[in-house]
């Protein structure tokens, strides 16, 4: 019968009972452990031999001197303590070899834990690429248009050439390359001039030579123009302009180039007598649209 079965049979009314012993209901994994430290604790004291041994031979010296120099015996008992005095300094011994053991691996421990280890981190190198500028667009302008100063006051006669100055100037913030520009010039019906541009926009050629000119600078005022005549005035187109049954129509393409692509500015304007002959200009609507024809 194994341990977990020695107890007490309690006889009752109701049977037998089962009483275990609490001295015989052991944790045999506790006996275990104990006897392994046991083997453990021996195992230390006979590291320590060399004391036993010495506890031998003191005894051993003690019964030489009754035998020899006292000539009486000494008592059991004094043999027995100097060989429990023996022990006990071997047992000392292998308590305090653990004991200092124990000491220094807590000491070395807790240096360990106060010394943090220095850990060096490089910044991480961040390069910062600027963003790409966006491409210079410019702008030109037109001057408005103008009879010429030596330009002869209307009323217009038959075979006269009506001199018109026209230009342009750059009012952007970049410089406007391979600026070139053509005109127009008709004498129309006031019933016709609304759909000038639309009918004769395509007539237009650009002057040969000016891409050629160097580009026109940023903020500067001094413009590019020119004189352009119309064809000579018959005696019937001559009466309508002057009393304002016709208009003098002037039509410009202006195209240049920036960093971002091609571009044209159209002019688009007449010049016609009022109620009371004073003569003026007007603008169509097509007059300062600019569009882009393609990019670089």
């Amino acid at each position: 019968m194994g341990l977990g079965l020695i107890g007490n049979n309690i006889h009752g009314s109701h049977g037998n009972i089962y009483q275990a012993n609490p001295f015989l209901d052991l944790d045999l994994g506790s006996v275990a452990k104990m006897w392994t430290n046991i083997v453990v604790f021996l195992s230390a004291i006979w590291g320590h031999l060399s004391t036993l041994i010495a506890g031998c031979v003191a005894t051993f010296v003690v019964g030489l001197i009754e035998k020899h120099i006292l000539k009486r015996p000494i008592s059991v008992k004094a043999e027995i303590a100097i060989l429990l005095c023996f022990l006990f300094f071997a047992c000392f011994q292998a308590w305090q070899d653990t004991y200092t053991s124990i000491r220094g691996l807590q000491a070395q421990i807790n240096g360990k834990t106060q010394q943090q280890p220095l850990i060096q981190v490089s910044p991480p190198v961040v390069t910062v690429v600027p963003a790409p500028s966006p491409p210079a667009h410019t702008h030109l302008t037109y001057i408005p248009p103008e009879l010429t100063a030596n330009e002869p006051i209307p009323p217009f006669k038959a075979g006269q050439k009506i001199a018109i100055n026209l230009g342009f100037y750059n009012s952007g913030d970049y410089d406007a390359h391979n600026a070139a520009d053509g005109v127009l010039l008709r004498v129309l019906p006031v019933a016709k001039v609304e759909n000038a541009f639309r009918r004769y926009g395509k007539e237009i050629r650009l002057l040969p030579g000016i891409a050629s000119l160097p580009p026109l600078r940023v903020h500067r005022l001094d413009a590019l123009y020119h004189t352009f005549l119309t064809p000579p005035l018959s005696a019937e187109d001559a009466y309508a302009v002057n009393i304002g049954k016709s208009g003098v129509v002037a039509l410009q393409k202006m195209q240049w180039s920036d960093d971002t692509g091609v571009y044209e500015l159209i002019l688009a304007r007449y010049y016609l007598a009022e109620p009371d002959g004073t003569f003026n200009w007007h603008a169509l609507a097509e007059d300062g649209q600019e569009r882009k024809l393609r990019p670089n």
